[in-house]
């Protein structure tokens, strides 16, 4: 579930879901909703099949393109960031945006992102739920949803859990904060 539109996504969510050609998940989930960073598309156009389908859902106007204001307080943001040297373009430009203009990160990169959500209070928003929440509104099939999941681990893209049972198990039975705005 979408907290604070719109979802700023980072690459390696859309790598995850371009990855196994399901970038209707998203479409279906958050139409209209989403926004990809210039930095951010840079970063994915370096992966022919990725930029190739990411150009064609932002063409189709599923996906919306923004920019950082380079002289706000999301362009300094960026920068002081970047010079920290702690985070990737992307990385830096969604938290920056989303701090000073609003929206939910869209990042499975927890590592490097969780700390700097949890410290200014942003939404934050991983593949894992993403596939759960695809899932509950029947969006896919538990079936679907756990062959989506075997090819994202086949495609080396790094999560958290061995299988989509597991994911469900997370979110049913696990130790999930229930009211935290960051979802992992």
């Amino acid at each position: 579930m979408l907290i604070s539109p719109p979802l700023v996504l980072d690459s390696d969510v859309i790598s995850a879901f371009a990855l196994v050609n399901r970038l209707d998940i998203l479409e279906s989930l958050y139409r209209e909703q989403m926004l990809v960073l210039d930095q951010v598309q840079i970063e994915v156009s370096k992966y022919y099949k990725v930029g190739a389908l990411l150009s064609n859902v932002i063409n189709r106007g599923a996906f919306q393109l923004g920019y950082l204001d380079p002289l706000g307080k999301d362009g300094w943001e960026f920068a002081n960031l970047i010079d920290k040297g702690c985070f990737g373009q992307g990385e830096a430009a969604i938290m920056a945006y989303v701090r000073f203009r609003g929206g939910t990160v869209g990042s499975s990169n927890i590592r490097d992102v969780l700390r700097y959500c949890e410290v200014h209070g942003l939404p934050l928003l991983a593949t894992r739920p993403i596939m759960f929440d695809a899932y509950q509104r029947r969006i896919i099939a538990k079936g679907e949803a756990c062959q989506i999941w075997t090819d994202m681990r086949r495609k080396n893209i790094r999560l958290p859990d061995e299988s989509f049972a597991d994911v469900v198990r997370h979110f049913t039975l696990g130790d999930v904060k229930k009211h935290s705005i960051q979802r992992y």
